[in-house]
């Protein structure tokens, strides 16, 4: 079965069996193999993603989008350990680096309401303008389309027609049947870091980029890093950054607590055993300053 009728047949039935939201295909370039369709949903009950009557555009995937149909969030468990670890006091600046369509942004603005300022960074043309959709009633949200790297240019940024949470800036990570190739703009992190003009509010950080991960934490100004009072990042095994790794392993030691999704300890000889790992395997942690 191809992609594209693999796309559609996921589509009609998850019309018929999810009655948590009302749906419309969107399906222009849907004869495109190469063509992401997505899918407009208005939600009919209170859910992590929204309330009832609002607005969701996601792409079409056999992967993130069944499960946020029929569950109404994805990865309510990284959600909640963040809002566990933030203080009900403070309030907090986000920065979502690989905030795709929105999902992690969204459910944050929820879980935590004493967050003044969002900062959503997304590679992708086309998930960058699903995530200003989803992200358009937030007032105290700010979107970059952008690539956060070591420098300034044009890379080669690769998504999975499968999986709309599988784009990665390594080919490798994603199966040849189903990649797809786009050139997307790349800022050098500390420049962008400057113009984000970041007051001392502290900072919950997620970045999820299927393996850069370890270039943009170790590449983030010690100055802007202290402020991170919780993170989460996905750990993900690369060729291309075997030499980030012994900064990014000290940024991690900014972090008091370093657990991993399902709440148990992670320490840096687990994490640097990963990143140097020819797998595909990778986990995700979240680290806090107690």
């Amino acid at each position: 079965m191809s992609i594209r009728t693999a796309m559609k047949t996921v589509a009609l039935d998850l019309i018929e069996r999810h009655p948590r939201f009302s749906m419309d295909l969107v399906l222009q370039g849907l004869a495109s193999a190469h063509a992401v369709t997505s899918v407009n949903v208005t939600l009919q009950r209170d859910c992590r993603l929204g309330r009832a009557g609002e607005a969701l555009s996601l792409p079409l995937d056999t992967m993130i989008l069944p499960q946020v149909l029929a569950t109404g969030a994805w990865e309510p468990e990284i959600i909640d350990k963040i809002a566990a670890l933030t203080a009900p006091q403070s309030r907090y600046n986000v920065i979502d680096v690989g905030a795709n369509s929105g999902l992690f942004a969204r459910q944050i603005l929820n879980a935590c309401p004493h967050i003044e300022r969002l900062i959503a960074i997304e590679p992708h043309p086309r998930n960058a303008s699903l995530l200003r959709q989803n992200l358009s009633q937030n007032a105290n949200a700010e979107i970059f389309n952008i690539g956060l790297g070591e420098r300034d240019g044009v890379l080669e940024f690769y998504e999975d027609r499968s999986n709309s949470g599988n784009y990665s800036f390594y080919a490798e990570q994603i199966l040849p049947q189903h990649r797809v190739m786009t050139a997307v703009t790349m800022r050098k992190v500390d420049a962008v870091v400057v113009e984000l003009a970041l007051d001392n509010t502290p900072i919950i950080w997620k970045s999820d980029t299927q393996g850069y991960d370890t270039i943009i934490v170790a590449c983030m100004p010690d100055e802007i890093w202290r402020r991170v009072n919780v993170a989460a990042i996905e750990i993900t095994p690369a060729r291309q950054t075997l030499e980030y790794i012994p900064a990014f392993l000290q940024k991690l030691q900014h972090f008091t607590t370093l657990v991993d999704a399902s709440g148990r300890s992670v320490d840096q000889a687990r994490i640097d055993s990963i990143l140097r790992g020819t797998s595909t395997d990778h986990i995700d942690i979240i680290g806090a300053v107690r």
